[in-house]
């Protein structure tokens, strides 16, 4: 039986479409073909790279931060992701804007309108002030440097003994004796080191952008000085820690590099113990493991 033209015609448009919807099937398949060969690749260069090569975990998404925990906001461009349906968007909610605490020092910059604007265009009457818009937005001072001169005054007596000459105030307790760092300055330094997790050699760079020059064997040596004056905490925590009936220790080794060398130096062992008592706050306290012990 001949087939007319129409059906011929509406054949091949059915083909047409066919065609059309098994190119877009393909090109699909062809994009996750090449994502999971990149997979593999990365994958196994994960596996059989080299132990201090090896990527951390989170590490690929390092700088993936600014994406993965800014907040949507209401102006933010959206894309049409291919094949999506446009009526299946969702509205999305604004965020609520967190006021800044009172705590913080505001400094006013008012933005006045100029003497010969205050006055009507139409009647040349003065206009009155009938309230203000006022925004805030958040501002930060860098770190500045100070030197703190300690002066003390020196007087002397004629009376002729010799335990009366000279007379001067004692130097007030420094954490550091004849050193030229306040408390302030070494606690920003332990600060930005053990919970800010910057180490001496970048925190060396950026006091040089500020304009000192301090190296990082200096640096190195108040924090020695510093471990010293916090031992006494120390050895309270300890005791506590041995008063209680039971405590945990966990000798977990961690690589060390020394100075700028790329190949490993040692391991240092820190050991972890924890009180046992679960009626109290759980204390722990790292010590450092001796070398003969390490094994």
């Amino acid at each position: 039986m001949m087939k007319t033209m129409e059906q011929l015609a509406a054949e091949i448009e059915e083909l047409k479409a066919k065609a059309r919807s098994d190119a877009h099937l393909i090109e699909l398949q062809k994009r996750e073909i090449d994502h999971l060969a990149d997979l593999v690749v990365f994958f196994r260069a994960t596996r059989y790279a080299a132990t201090s090569e090896a990527g951390h975990s989170g590490q690929k998404e390092l700088f993936n931060e600014a994406e993965h925990t800014a907040e949507t906001d209401g102006d933010e461009v959206e894309f049409e992701v291919l094949g999506q349906d446009l009526q299946d968007k969702k509205p999305r909610k604004r965020p609520k804007r967190k006021p800044i605490p009172e705590i913080f020092k505001r400094i006013d910059h008012i933005i006045d309108l100029p003497e010969d604007q205050k006055f009507c265009v139409h009647l040349g009457t003065p206009l009155r002030r009938v309230g203000e818009e006022v925004s805030e937005k958040i501002d930060i001072v860098p770190a500045s440097i100070q030197v703190i001169r300690t002066i003390r005054p020196k007087y002397a007596c004629s009376c002729g003994f010799d335990n009366c000459k000279f007379h001067i105030a004692p130097v007030p307790p420094q954490a550091i004796p004849k050193g030229n760092a306040s408390a302030g300055f070494l606690a920003y330094i332990v600060t930005a080191k053990y919970s800010d997790h910057c180490p001496l050699n970048r925190q060396e760079g950026i006091l040089q952008r500020a304009g000192i020059d301090l190296p990082r064997s200096t640096l190195a040596s108040w924090m020695m000085k510093c471990g010293e004056l916090v031992m006494p905490l120390i050895n309270l925590m300890r005791d506590k820690i041995l008063e209680g009936p039971l405590v945990y220790c966990d000798e977990t080794h961690v690589q060390v590099l020394k100075g700028t060398q790329k190949k490993l130096h040692r391991r240092a062992s820190c050991g972890f113990k924890l009180n046992g008592e679960e009626s109290v706050n759980d204390m722990c306290s790292i010590t450092s493991i001796p070398p003969e012990r390490r094994r």
